[in-house]
């Protein structure tokens, strides 16, 4: 097992919240997965390669201002067709960090 933690930044700012995803494509029919608060997040998991799909929705606040908000609003290159990677070694804290854009 590996710890892992990091930040999210989108369009240079930190996520307020979501969640990140990490997929041993092909190793297992469940992702890692933890919250993201503040831009940063933390997490076990096994010792791999994994990709990465993040994801993060406006608040209530944000939406009740402005209707015409996405819920979602990462993009889906960052999600669901991901090509962001981490690797997650042994014995040490392994760090990732991801700056999105639109």
């Amino acid at each position: 097992m590996g710890q892992v933690q990091g930040r999210v930044k989108f369009d240079g700012q930190p996520i307020a919240q979501g969640h990140i995803y990490l997929f041993d494509d092909g190793k297992s029919t469940r992702p890692h997965h933890a919250p993201v608060t503040s831009g940063t997040f933390g997490l076990v998991a096994p010792v791999g390669t994994y990709r990465i799909e993040i994801f993060a929705q406006h608040d209530d606040q944000a939406l009740a201002a402005d209707p015409s908000l996405p819920m979602q609003y990462i993009p889906e290159r960052y999600n669901g067709a991901s090509t962001l990677t981490a690797d997650v070694k042994p014995g040490v804290v392994n760090t990732v960090s991801f700056d999105l854009d639109k």
